[in-house]
């Protein structure tokens, strides 16, 4: 359907419609029936710009999209870092508690898993923070 047959059917001008493909302008509240009636849409797709007819096929292609655009980014690496962090001072702490020839403070061993759970939340509170999942 062209500008101008939409036009006719809705008893506005040419130019009205144009301004509303273009983005420069909106149909009056009492043309939105008739309206969505020649196009064939909801009246709340036409306010919201979205079409209900998508299939979820084409809803999961893009959240993968997405969700692999975030999956190599800087936070996600940041992420990966703090987790790995963390493991190696558990790892150093463990050392320390079954290795029999080193004496070392409980203080410090306390300090070495204070130092691993900050790592953790560190590393858990980055995806937070920018807004993707892991």
């Amino acid at each position: 359907m062209t500008q101008e047959e939409l036009a006719e059917k809705l008893f506005v001008t040419e130019k009205a419609v144009s301004r509303w493909e273009t983005g420069r302008g909106t149909p009056d509240i009492s043309l939105l029936l008739p309206l969505s009636k020649e196009l064939q849409v909801d009246v709340s797709e036409l306010l919201n710009g979205e079409d209900k007819n998508k299939n979820d096929l084409e809803k999961l292609i893009e959240y993968h999209e997405i969700t692999k655009a975030h999956k190599y980014s800087f936070q996600f690496k940041l992420t990966i870092f703090f987790y790995i962090l963390s493991i190696l001072s558990f790892l150093f702490y463990l050392r320390f508690e079954y290795d029999l020839n080193i004496e070392v403070n409980y203080f410090i061993r306390l300090l070495i898993v204070a130092i691993a759970s900050i790592f953790v939340i560190i590393g858990n509170s980055i995806p937070i923070l920018y807004n993707f999942t892991i």
